[in-house]
């Protein structure tokens, strides 16, 4: 079983979510369900952090970023093997010019 950590990057992505969609519905259950659905996806790679492929990236593939989908957001991580560790680098909404935006532990 994998641990999961998040960079400072993607705890700041998380709120950002969160009160945009708290600020855009004007309901924070709207908000609540997004990011709690976000977690529990983030959740499955406790299990199985090698069932989402490498990004179709030059320079990600080289630093071993993966990502995974979930409502209108993209999940970026990377596993450090020798920790048993997934790190979850950043969480950006579909579409985003995210290539600049990625960090990397």
């Amino acid at each position: 079983m994998y641990k999961i950590e998040f960079t400072n990057e993607a705890f700041k992505d998380i709120q950002a979510i969160y009160y945009i969609l708290w600020d855009i519905s004007k309901e924070k259950e709207t908000a609540q369900r997004v990011v709690k659905a976000i977690y529990t996806k983030i959740e499955t790679l406790t299990e199985m952090p090698y069932a989402h492929s490498i990004v179709r990236d030059e320079e990600l593939e080289l630093l071993e970023i993966r990502s995974i989908f979930v409502k209108k957001y993209t999940i970026f991580y990377s596993i450090n093997e020798g920790k048993s560790t997934v790190y979850i680098e950043n969480i950006l909404p579909n579409g985003c010019d995210w290539k600049n935006k990625i960090t990397k532990n």
